[in-house]
């Protein structure tokens, strides 16, 4: 490989731009003499003069031609750097060489990162007054060096990436595109990945603190394997640092405006025992939350806290952009640990988060003629939630008033509509196209509560709705049930979970209390059974007892019994309020977070972890507020206010002007969603919503101290050496048993060789010639 470099006393393109200069200057002069002259000497005469002197005047810069060739084949070096974010913290350590316990300093005593000690030992001074040759070109004669950064992420622990490497690269890479700035250290991940393609050697620098993936300890047992040394490379204290830190905070998801936030602070306490501090919760910068504290010198502390909703709620809606119906409003918290000991980081005393803060409860309209047991305990469980707000007619004279919304708009404004199957003959035959285009159109639940006792007659005579999930047996037979159980296409449903694996889930079924009665049915095409009574005395023979079914845009759920309060029994509301909070939000189409004309749009949690994904749901409806199908429509993804990407979202099956996709999982950010739709104007799409994404636990600045413990371990038992950064040239001299290959270099001074000099002279000589040619001589 040979390379061009400038060895002069002055700036390489100082010289280069006197060179350029001058020989203009030259040129321009000759040209006035030549004039007069005949073509080709003309222009000719200046342009070999002005050469001449070109060539003179770059000597100055010293141009040399450097070659190097290789004699045999390099041993390859790895050097993995780690580039999590504790890489980035600043030391107060003086001196830690020698030092069995480190003295501290002030943190200004030694400002720079350990990122940066480290890169000045690998590349050397970067100032002017120090361009030092660093480690890793003082190596390069040696070794094939192979520099890789280990930068890993919570959700993907694999993430080696290359850095420079010495075969193809000759010049250094620039010091500032090396961040430290990973979420998570997965240093028996990196080491694993190193070794692979069998390199001579591994050199690893880094903290020795790994939160994630495998163990060093386990990696470096496959790098003895292969018989590849692993030479570490400690940074740091040696005992772990005085640090506050704020690592997680974990609160309520959704709170309403009556609600309390709830939640719980977990901190570290690296600090001297009785040490003050205060805990402080902002929102917009104001104070809404404090509490003065002492340390308890613990390596994890938990703080509870609840703050009233409704301030929050107000202040966040009054920052919303215009012309968006918001059924969720941001709630923005800040967390913030102040005191005034010295600590080794102050990036961990504060934590931002966020919950979405629902203006508009879950409305759910309650129907039953009769007003029997079970409508009775569901309107008190679905009215002890404040995520509902329960509209109730139940009994002979609540339906003599005005049970039911006297417009279809006013009953498009519910989500649910809980209806006792005795209760449908009462509806006009207006009414019931209403209830049908509220599930169809709209997207509303339906919940049909039926039983043997319900009047047949009345209700079953009729003509079904085309809504309804079932058709009920002409001949109903005394059954008497053994247990409950999930049909097998629901035993990962979300709202029949009482427990939380599928085994105790079954179990729990099997062991509540059976109905006594029930309503025998068979399934209209397009349903499915969710619940079965097994018979008493044939455990191979069951009935159906729920059922369900999309219709339109939204779906109907059907109970062939009335007794659900009996699982009441022994337990009070423990499971029946749970089935039946849960079987409501599933059967109702969840809210969207924020309407507009056009559009709707949702995105789920406001906060999530970067191992977790996103549902992006929209509704799009024309002028007409009938649904768009058949859309080409898109979710433009915004990461902390830059596109991030666009992604297509595909038309629910099921439902008309539904569309959705699931993204993720996604890095730490926040994100903004907005919607691009082909054939919709951008201006008619105002509709947003945002969500942040963030590791589940700041693990990176739990542990700051450098682990040399598990360093010395992992280097000794590859049969390399563990050396903390001061001291890492002593590696040099160990690293050269495990060098092939040779390197050889040589230089050519082009300024002062023949060549050089032979093509002024002949430059000079030419032009001499040419002048008497063209008589001027």
């Amino acid at each position: 490989m040979t390379t061009l470099r400038f060895s002069g006393l002055w700036p390489w393109w100082l010289v280069l731009l006197a060179a350029i200069v001058g020989s203009m200057w030259i040129g321009r002069w000759y040209w006035r003499e030549s004039q007069h002259i005949r073509r080709p000497f003309r222009w000719l005469l200046p342009v070999l003069r002005s050469s001449a002197f070109f060539l003179l005047i770059l000597m100055l810069a010293g141009p040399t031609l450097y070659h190097r060739r290789v004699e045999g084949e390099l041993s390859r070096l790895r050097v993995v750097l780690d580039l999590s974010d504790s890489m980035a913290t600043r030391d107060s350590l003086i001196s830690v060489a020698n030092a069995p316990e480190p003295s501290l300093a002030s943190i200004e005593d030694e400002p720079d990162r350990r990122i940066d000690r480290v890169l000045r030992w690998l590349l050397g001074g970067s100032s002017k007054s120090n361009q030092s040759e660093g480690w890793l070109a003082r190596q390069r004669d040696n070794h094939r060096i192979e520099w890789l950064g280990a930068r890993s992420g919570s959700m993907d622990p694999k993430s080696l990436s290359l850095i420079w490497d010495s075969q193809s690269n000759a010049a250094m890479p620039d010091r500032d595109s090396i961040r430290a700035d990973g979420q998570a250290s997965a240093l028996g991940e990196a080491l694993v990945e190193s070794i692979a393609n069998s390199p001579a050697a591994v050199v690893f620098v880094t903290d020795g603190q790994s939160n994630s993936g495998q163990s060093l300890s386990s990696a470096a047992a496959n790098a003895l394997d292969k018989r590849i040394p692993v030479f570490t490379i400690g940074i740091g204290t040696r005992s772990e640092p005085d640090d506050f830190g704020i690592l997680k905070v974990d609160h309520s998801k959704r709170v309403f405006r009556t609600d309390l936030i709830r939640g719980t602070i977990t901190m570290k306490e690296r600090t001297p025992t009785g040490t003050p501090y205060r805990i402080e919760i902002e929102q917009f910068g104001t104070t809404i939350w404090t509490k003065e504290l002492e340390s308890l010198n613990q390596e994890l502390r938990r703080i509870e806290f609840e703050i009233p909703a409704e301030a929050l709620l107000d202040a966040a809606k009054q920052r919303l952009p215009s012309g968006m119906d918001n059924s969720t409003v941001p709630i923005d918290l800040t967390f913030f640990l102040k005191s005034k000991a010295i600590e080794v980081s102050q990036a961990n005393n504060s934590f931002g988060t966020s919950l979405w803060g629902v203006e508009r409860r879950n409305r759910v309209l309650l129907l039953d003629r009769r007003g029997g047991w079970e409508t009775r305990y569901i309107k008190n469980a679905l009215s002890r939630d404040a995520a509902w707000d329960t509209s109730i007619s139940l009994g002979r004279a609540a339906f003599e008033r005005d049970y039911f919304p006297n417009t279809r708009a006013k009953l498009f404004d519910y989500d649910l509509v809980l209806l006792s199957l005795s209760s449908l003959p009462q509806l006009s035959a207006e009414q019931k196209i209403w209830l049908s285009d509220f599930v169809s159109v709209s997207g509303g639940g339906l919940i049909i509560i039926d039983s043997k006792r319900t009047d047949q007659s009345t209700a079953m005579d009729e003509t079904l709705p085309a809504w309804m999930p079932v058709k009920p047996l002409s001949v109903q037979e005394g059954v008497q049930l053994k247990s409950l159980r999930l049909a097998q296409s629901a035993m990962e449903q979300p709202a029949l979970q009482l427990e939380t694996t599928t085994e105790s889930n079954q179990k729990s079924w099997q062991e509540l209390p059976t109905p006594k009665s029930i309503r025998q049915f068979e399934l209209e095409p397009g349903a499915e059974v969710l619940l079965e009574g097994v018979d008493q005395n044939d455990d191979s023979k069951a009935y159906p007892l729920i059922a369900t079914k999309l219709f339109g845009q939204g779906r109907v759920v059907y109970l062939g019994f009335d007794e659900t309060w009996r699982w009441r029994y022994n337990v009070a509301d423990l499971v029946h309020q749970r089935f039946w909070n849960q079987l409501a939000s599933w059967t109702m189409r969840a809210p969207f977070a924020t309407n507009d004309t056009f559009a709707s749009l949702d995105s789920g949690l406001r906060m999530i972890s970067t191992d977790e994904q996103v549902t992006v749901r929209a509704k799009l409806k024309q002028d007409d507020s009938l649904p768009l199908e058949d859309a080409v429509v898109q979710a433009i993804l915004s990461r902390n206010g830059e596109r991030f990407a666009a992604i297509p979202l595909v038309q629910d099956r099921d439902a008309r002007g539904f569309y959705s996709a699931t993204i993720g999982p996604l890095t730490k950010g926040q994100y903004r969603v907005q919607l691009e739709a082909v054939g919709v104007p951008k201006e008619a799409l105002v509709v947003q919503t945002e969500f942040i994404v963030q590791p589940p636990v700041e693990v990176e600045t739990q542990a700051l101290a450098c682990n040399v413990g598990v360093l010395t371990q992992t280097a000794e038992s590859t049969g390399g050496v563990f050396a903390m950064l001061e001291d890492a040239e002593s590696i040099t001299e160990r690293l050269k048993q495990y060098r092939t290959g040779k390197t050889i270099d040589s230089q050519t001074m082009l300024w002062q060789s023949y060549p050089w000099f032979a093509t002024i002279m002949s430059l000079l000589a030419l032009e001499w010639y040419l002048r008497k040619r063209a008589g001027l001589i």
